[in-house]
């Protein structure tokens, strides 16, 4: 029995400092290299971000000092350690940066261009997951795979299926062929070494960015 309760305590002990080192590697991690400093060549949190970069520090910071309560007195305080989780379930809505809310919920960027897109004869889009989000917000099974076919390579491969893919180079042509039937909307997840960039279309009637994603609308003529 006291081998078991010695062996029971070392385990407390060790998820306790588990848990105290997490928080603080977190919070090591938001303070010095996802700042805006210059401790970081690409910080994830930009100058106007500071509320969410104190939100994800409160995070680790609650963490690392639950960890260390627990550590204090294991056997009375294992407990606790169910409450490192706590300020992340709480805050973490609060602490996503903008560069990653942008880049992977498309639903932001949709929602102010949605009268723009529904009213669109067709909807474009660089990316499978986009153009699913789009497809989902919309309620159309008709969104158009531009420059990139993704997962869908296949599919796309078929007779039937292969005019909803337009290329690159196809483009052109194939807007001035198209546009005659109505407006013509893309929305485009844009990347950093991606040569699908705004300027490599033809010139556009409107064009709209927030963060990564580009809304660019041409009227029908």
């Amino acid at each position: 029995m006291l081998g078991a309760a010695r062996e029971g305590a070392k385990a407390l002990r060790a998820n306790a400092l588990i848990n105290m080192l997490f928080g603080v590697i977190g919070l090591l991690a938001v303070v010095l290299v996802l700042a805006p400093h210059r401790f970081a060549s690409y910080p994830l949190y930009t100058p106007q971000e500071y509320g969410k970069m104190l939100a994800a520090a409160v995070i680790f910071l609650s963490w690392a000092l639950i960890g260390r309560l627990s550590l204090v007195q294991p056997r009375n305080r294992w407990a606790c350690a169910a409450l490192c989780p706590l300020a992340l379930a709480l805050l973490v809505g609060a602490a996503i940066p903008d560069r990653v809310e942008n880049a992977k919920q498309p639903q932001a960027m949709i929602e102010p261009a949605h009268a723009q897109l529904q009213a669109s004869h067709y909807v474009l889009s660089n990316s499978v997951g986009v153009a699913s989000a789009i497809a989902w917000e919309l309620q159309r099974d008709d969104i158009f795979l531009y420059s990139r076919r993704g997962e869908l390579a296949w599919g796309l491969a078929f007779e039937d299926s292969a005019e909803r893919f337009v290329s690159e180079d196809a483009f052109p042509g194939w807007l001035a062929a198209h546009r005659q039937q109505g407006n013509i909307t893309l929305m485009l997840l844009l990347e950093d070494d991606d040569r699908t960039t705004i300027h490599a279309l033809p010139t556009p009637d409107c064009v709209y960015q927030q963060g990564r994603f580009a809304v660019v609308e041409y009227h029908a003529q």
